[in-house]
Formats: structure tokens, sequence, C-alpha cells
């Protein structure tokens, strides 16, 4: 590595290229971006930008959304939202099955029921925040499981909580609020 080069987090990377957060981290899971992790986040050096952005477009990239344990209406609103953001809908009937998926890259946000078995949801989220720390997540659930979703809040990385039931319009609002982008109707 060059001295004196000037490194920048997966959030700064996003920032300047003017792209979604869960589109950095997707490239610099899959290679496409080269990064350096310093603790627990991810710094790419700032000369590789100017390339980056002139090789790269949103339609060229493939994005996934990960649902987890979700009821078959938030899974059918959640699919039709990240249908109309550009992203692909990844239903996964484990935790490992998604592990995998986030681990891969396949996965640029991540939507989990919050009752998922006793204990599971714990486990499940610091691996995700092991594999990806700031990989967005949505937990879903009814307002009886306030206090759980508030420990997630405060266990970091990008997390909203979203009550139970999911409206579309709630999906659309969840996928803004992580920076993907409505795409055109075709």
């Amino acid at each position: 590595m060059q001295s004196g080069s000037e490194f920048l987090d997966a959030s700064q990377v996003a920032g300047v290229l003017g792209m979604p957060l869960a589109v950095i981290l997707r490239l610099i899971a899959s290679g496409e971006l080269p990064a350096v992790r310093f603790g627990d986040r991810w710094q790419v050096r700032s000369e590789l930008l100017p390339d980056l952005r002139q090789a790269m477009t949103w339609q060229q990239l493939s994005l996934g959304i990960g649902f987890l344990g979700l009821d078959e209406l938030s899974e059918i609103v959640l699919t039709k939202a990240a249908r109309r953001f550009g992203l692909d809908p990844v239903a996964t009937p484990s935790g490992e099955a998604l592990l995998e998926h986030v681990e891969t890259g396949a996965c640029s946000v991540v939507a989990m029921a919050g009752c998922l078995p006793s204990g599971t949801e714990d486990a499940l989220f610091a691996q995700i925040r092991r594999i990806a720390p700031d990989l967005p997540v949505a937990m879903v659930a009814d307002a009886s499981f306030g206090s759980t979703c508030a420990r997630f809040l405060l266990k970091g990385g990008p997390i909203t909580v979203v009550e139970q039931p999911l409206y579309y319009h709630h999906a659309e609002n969840l996928l803004s609020h992580f920076g993907f982008e409505r795409q055109p109707l075709v």
C-alpha cells in the first residue's frame, strides 16, 4: 500500500459516489471494490473511487433483500416494494441461509421478524453485525415486542424497527430510509 493514501469508510464512499451504503457494502463483499478492514469497519483508498464511479451504474448492480421469519403478508408487501426499488427478494428458510446470503453479498438489506425463537434474534443479529457491521437491518414486530426491538437499536449499525401490520408505504419508506431509490416504472 502506498503511504499517504487517504482512506474512507464505507458510508463516506457511499456519500462521495452518491450510491446507497448497501451497494458499497455489496461491492466490498464481492471483491469488486478492494477494501481493508480496520477494526469493525471497511476502509477504501480514495484514489480507487474515480475508476469505480466510471465503471459502475445502478442498473449493473444486482441487489437483494433477505427475509427471515416474516409473516406471509409482510413478505408479499416487502417483495412488491423491493422490486419497485430494484432489489431482488431472497426469502430464506433459516438463519444459516440468511447468513450465507449476507456473507456472499447477495443481501444488501435484511428484514427479519422480531419474534424468532427465543434467543435466536440476538445470536443471529450478532453474526450479521460481525459479517457486515454496516448492513441495514429491519426488525418487523408487533407493538408488544417493543422491549426486544429496543435491545437491537442499542447494538449499533443501521437498524429500523417496523411495526406490524406492514403496509406498502411503510415498506417503501423503510427502503428509502436505508438509501435505496425507487426505480422508474417500465
